[in-house]
């Protein structure tokens, strides 16, 4: 059976954070959307290279008609009705604005401390590097 689920949702809500958690206590692969839009190749900097949509697409494409089961974080849904049409879920991840910005603040603290770039750290986390950000809080 497919199950394709997309977590959508604004910047902070916690969809990488979340789909990395479920995909990883159901068995599934987890895709996330900034990993095609932002590939690894600019080094320490890594949202130097920025893909367009239709170079995204087929990349999207190939990962998620070969996982018949799995989760993908997105800000939106919209990425082309071939995508579209193998999704069979989508959850929204509505969170306030407030806690999404106090989400975004502790990210600061964080990086202000450790002298690391905010888009750095996120990329650090959407790759899995780390379960979540609480990990430093807790150190």
């Amino acid at each position: 059976m497919e199950e394709r689920v997309i977590l959508c949702g604004g910047n902070g809500a916690g969809k990488s954070t979340l789909g990395r958690y479920l995909a990883r206590a159901l068995g599934w692969p987890f895709f996330d959307i900034e990993t095609y839009y932002f590939p690894d190749t600019a080094g320490d900097y890594p949202y130097g290279t920025v893909r367009t949509r239709e170079a995204v697409e087929p990349l999207l494409l190939a990962d998620l008609r070969a996982s018949p089961r799995c989760l993908l974080a997105a800000t939106k849904g919209a990425y082309g009705a071939e995508v579209e049409h193998l999704l069979t879920c989508a959850v929204l991840l509505d969170v306030p604005k407030a806690a999404r910005l106090e989400r975004k603040e502790s990210r600061k603290k964080v990086c202000d401390e450790m002298y690391l770039s905010p888009r750095y750290l996120a990329n650090i986390e959407n790759k899995g590097q780390h379960p979540s950000l609480q990990i430093f809080f807790e150190l």
